[in-house]
Parts: structure tokens; C-alpha cells; sequence
């Protein structure tokens, strides 16, 4: 391949539809009824509902912009597979569709569940508080002015949900120079079927080529194993263990898709929802030591996950799915293996990647939707919110998206991830503790800190782990110096393992320094033959 080919790769878009119809009345809006997700809600929230749609529209309007035909929708492009967002996706992408942009998709955890669904709820503004709208009958919130049960709230099975939104690419297109599934060239779901034990289950994987020379290996990567009560695991902690574990046949038709791209003078690249190697910056054994089998360490992949998709020729995979910013690489130079972890649209730091590839080489742009303007009809009625409840008005002092996501991540520190994950010994150290106090603990004198709270590290240390090394540019040089300095006085210190406190900050001091000083993970190049991260 000469010519350059480019593509936009979108993760996590969460995509809420404010102006579909959830059986509730709403709020009034500047142009009608909006269904809108109260702003106590998001306070708690890892991903932002009401801002999905102008954040997909504003990222959409930046790869047009850029002249980019083909983008890559990495999972979980719809908030929980509810039918109305579903619908509302549907006629934003063919919005889009018709301005010339063409859409591969892969499914995410929350797009589609098992053979036949699963029931959701969500809490709604109204005008006299908020209203449960479930699918499920049995749910109950004593808060709420009303209970709205309605099967449009239902997430689709995965037969249904991959024929709800056209033009996927799930099925091949006349635009598609090539397509196939691991099964061979039958589009119809019948004839891409797996056995998980006495159940069968589509398998909607796809290889296509959107821009001549390039394959883009399309990975299902959603296992729905039974449960043994007639129902199914959740695949959202699963990933790519299962996947080997229970589809073996496609680490053969990886090797046969990486021999076949490479006699024919294809660059290949492969995407799926769950990612391959470590995305937190190889801290599994911190983040298992302090959390013990807390959500992201079930999340973090093997060794073992990498070795496989190694042997197969593959070099370059995209990632979603933990909404976060990272590069990780795996193997030897000359033979390795790249995982670019794609961040959301709907959380801290709101992006895209755009891949641009040309004579065997990717580079790889990250683009930050920083600049969007705030929705102005979302923002006043968090206005009013705010007015009644008194909580979330520093988050309202923000025009643009990049500062309002990151006072969000910011926020979430004490509200959620201290009071979920953390050991409670920690909680209350750095609820109270000065960053002088935690210094402390390593035994060391150390002199000149910055007066700052223990909760400001963390809050940087999110930032960190959440953006990897883009977040660096918004903190100070002199609290990341400190900071450093304190790493380097707990990596020196004889810490017996019976001080717990003192050990437990040893973690995550060493945790701050693997997130602070990561591979790139802005923009990068990426060697398509051997797995080596290029200069420039």
C-alpha cells in the first residue's frame, strides 16, 4: 500500500437519546421534551449520559473536518442497548452516513446481551423530581415521583441488536473491498454460530477492507457463557481469557488472516471492545494488592492473552471498554504487540484516535474533544437542579468540555472511588492527611513540599491513570516534582510488609510513577511489521 489510508476510531460513545421517548414526560427544553439523567446521577457516574450525543456529533464533525471517510465504532456506541437510543443512533449515524462517512462497528458489553437481552432502568428528570423508567417490573426507588415500566428500556439479544442499526458494516456493502467471518463469506448470523457447551451463540466477527490496502480484523469479542441457572455471564469482566478460552478457532483465523495480509501487501490492524495487554500501565499487582479482585484487575488481561494473539501474526489492536487513555506494548523489539486503549467520549479525557497508515507504518493522532461547548439546554437544567439540591454547581462553572470532564474525574475521587474501592484504612488517611503526611510514611525527611491536601494526589493520581501522560500538562511542574520525590523516597524505604499503611502507599506511589510515565499515549507511531513504537 502506497497511498495513505485513514480512519477515526471511536470507543465507548455511550450514545443517550435526550429527545427519545422513555415513556417518561421529562423536562422542558429550549425545543421540546428532553430526557435527561438527573446531574446527582452523573455525580456518581463514571460515564455521562446527557453530553453523549453532542460529544458523538462534535467527534463525528471533527472527522469530517479532517477529511476522514471511514470510522471504526469500538463498542459500546449505545449507553446500555435501551430500544429508544438505539433508535436515536440509527438516525444520527444515517444523518452522518449521508454526508459521506461510512461506519464499521464491533459490539461492546452494553450494546447487546445473550441470546435474548436483559431488563434496564434508568432515573429521568421531571418536573416534580425524577422517574424510575425500568423494564423490569420488580424494581422499586422510594425516591421516585413515579415507576415507568416499559420494555423499551429492555437491551436487545445479540441477533436483534446487530440488525437494529443498518449499515454496521456487520454484513458486507457494495463500498467493502473485501469482507469475510471466521466461518467464510455467509453474512447470514445462521452460518457464524459457536458451540459453548450443549448452547450456540453468534459469533459477529468480520475482516474488512474500508480503504484499499488496509484490513481491519472487526473482533467480536462478547462471550456469553451459561451461568447454570438459565441465564449468562456477563462478558464485561470477562474479555479476552474467554474468548480464547471458548473460540479457539480464531487464533486460526488470525494466523490465516496475518499470512494471507501480508502476501498480499495488506496492513492489518485489529480492533475489539476488551484490550489484549494491560492498559493500566502494568500495575495488575499494585492494583491487586491494594483492591484485591476489584473490577479493573478482572478487567486487566494475562500474559497469557498476548503470547496468543502474538503467535498470530497480529501486531497493532485497538481497545476500548475501561475508558481510558493508554499505549502498552508486549514482546520483543522487532516482534511485538501494540494495544492502543481508545479513550470514551463520556468521561475523562473525552477523545478519539485517528490512524493514519502508509507504507507499513500507522501513526496514530489523538484527538481530545476539549474545546465543545457545553450543551446549552443540558447546562440549564443542571441549573435548576442545582438550585434545588445545592450539589454539582462547581462542575456548572465550566463552558467547555475538556475542563467540565476533568472537575467531573476530579469529583468522582472522594464521592465514588474512595468509598467503592479503596481499603478503608486509606480512606480516612487521605480524607484528612496533608501530602507532607503521607511523605511520612516512607520514613524519609523530606523538606519543601507543596501544603497540599492527600486528596489533591489522588486526584492528579486519577488523572494520571485515566489520561496516562496527557494529563501531566494539567499539573503543576512542582506538585509532579514532589510527587516524584516521594515515589523515589518509598522505592528507597526497608517497609516490612506487617506496616500496612506504609505499604499500601508504597503501591501507590509506584502506581503514580508507572501512570506519570507511561509510553506515548498522544501521538505515536506504530511499525506494522514488527510491533516497534517509532520516534515522531
Amino acid at each position: 500500500m502506497t497511498a495513505p489510508a485513514r480512519i477515526a476510531v471511536i470507543a465507548d460513545a455511550h450514545f443517550h437519546d435526550v429527545t427519545g421517548d422513555f415513556g417518561t414526560s421529562g423536562v422542558a427544553g429550549p425545543h421540546g421534551r428532553l430526557t435527561l439523567e438527573p446531574l446527582g446521577d452523573a455525580l456518581r457516574s463514571i460515564r455521562l449520559r446527557n453530553e453523549s450525543g453532542p460529544a458523538l456529533r462534535y467527534a463525528l464533525d471533527g472527522v469530517q473536518a479532517r477529511g476522514i471517510g471511514d470510522v471504526i465504532l469500538l463498542g459500546d456506541y449505545t449507553d446500555d442497548g435501551q430500544r429508544p437510543s438505539v433508535h436515536g443512533l440509527a438516525r444520527l449515524l444515517e444523518t452522518y452516513r449521508a454526508q459521506g462517512l461510512r461506519f464499521h462497528a464491533l459490539p461492546g458489553n452494553h450494546d447487546m446481551f445473550g441470546p435474548s437481552g436483559r431488563d434496564r432502568t434508568n432515573r429521568f428528570l421531571s418536573e416534580d423530581g425524577y422517574d424510575l423508567v425500568t423494564s423490569c417490573p420488580a424494581a422499586s426507588d422510594r425516591g421516585a415521583a413515579r415507576i415507568i415500566v416499559t420494555d423499551e428500556m429492555r437491551c436487545d439479544g445479540v441477533a436483534s441488536a446487530l440488525s437494529a442499526i443498518p449499515d454496521l458494516g456487520y454484513t458486507p456493502r457494495a463500498h467493502d473491498l473485501h469482507w469475510e467471518t471466521p466461518f467464510g463469506t455467509d453474512p447470514d448470523l445462521a452460518a457464524r454460530i459457536y458451540p459453548i457447551g450443549a448452547e450456540h451463540h453468534v459469533d459477529a466477527s468480520y475482516l474488512t477492507e474500508p480503504v484499499a490496502g488496509l484490513w481491519c480484523l472487526m473482533i467480536d469479542a462478547n462471550v456469553f457463557v451459561p451461568d447454570g441457572q438459565g441465564g449468562w455471564g456477563d462478558p464485561t469482566g470477562a474479555g479476552w481469557p474467554v474468548v480464547l478460552a471458548h473460540r479457539p478457532y480464531v487464533l486460526r483465523w488470525f494466523a490465516d488472516v496475518a499470512s494471507r495480509a501480508k502476501a498480499l501487501g495488506k496492513a492489518l490492524i485489529a480492533f475489539s471492545h476488551y484490550p489484549v495487554l494491560d492498559p493500566m500501565r502494568g500495575t495488575g499487582p499494585q492494583e491487586r494488592a491494594l483492591f484485591g479482585s476489584s473490577a479493573t484487575a478482572l478487567r486487566i488481561p494475562p500474559d497469557s492473552v498476548a503470547r496468543n494473539l502474538l503467535a498470530t501474526g497480529l501486531r497493532l489492536h485497538f481497545s476500548g471498554h475501561l475508558h481510558v487513555n493508554d499505549t502498552a506494548r508486549f514482546g520483543p523489539a522487532g516482534g511485538g504487540l501494540v494495544n492502543i486503549a481508545v479513550p470514551s467520549l463520556v468521561g475523562y479525557p473525552a477523545g478519539f484516535k485517528v490512524v493514519t497508515v502508509v507504507q507499513g507504518k500507522a501513526r496514530i493522532e489523538t484527538v481530545l474533544l476539549d474545546a465543545m461547548p457545553m450543551p446549552a439546554d443540558v447546562a440549564r437544567i443542571y441549573a435548576d437542579e442545582v438550585a434545588q439540591t445545592g450539589k454539582g454547581e462547581h462542575l456548572l462553572r465550566h463552558a467547555t468540555y475538556g475542563p467540565f470532564m476533568a472537575a467531573h474525574n476530579r469529583h468522582l475521587v472522594p464521592r465514588r472511588y474512595l468509598r467503592r474501592n479503596w481499603p478503608k484504612d486509606l480512606v480516612a488517611l487521605m480524607s484528612e492527611a496533608s501530602l507532607a503526611d503521607l511523605a511520612g510514611y516512607s520514613g524519609a525527611d523530606l523538606t519543601g513540599l507543596p501544603d497540599l491536601p492527600a486528596l489533591t494526589f489522588l486526584q492528579d493520581w486519577y488523572c494520571l491513570l485515566k489520561a496516562g501522560v496527557l494529563a501531566r500538562a494539567g499539573i503543576p511542574a512542582d506538585r509532579l516534582a514532589a510527587y516524584d520525590r516521594i515515589a523515589e523516597a518509598f522505592a528507597r524505604a526497608p517497609i516490612p510488609a506487617s506496616h500496612t499503611i506504609a505499604a499500601q502507599l508504597a503501591a501507590v506511589f509506584a502506581m503514580f510513577v508507572k501512570y506519570a510515565n507511561g509510553l506515548p499515549a498522544g501521538d505515536i507511531r506504530v511499525d506494522l511489521s514488527t510491533g516497534d513504537i517509532l520516534a515522531g
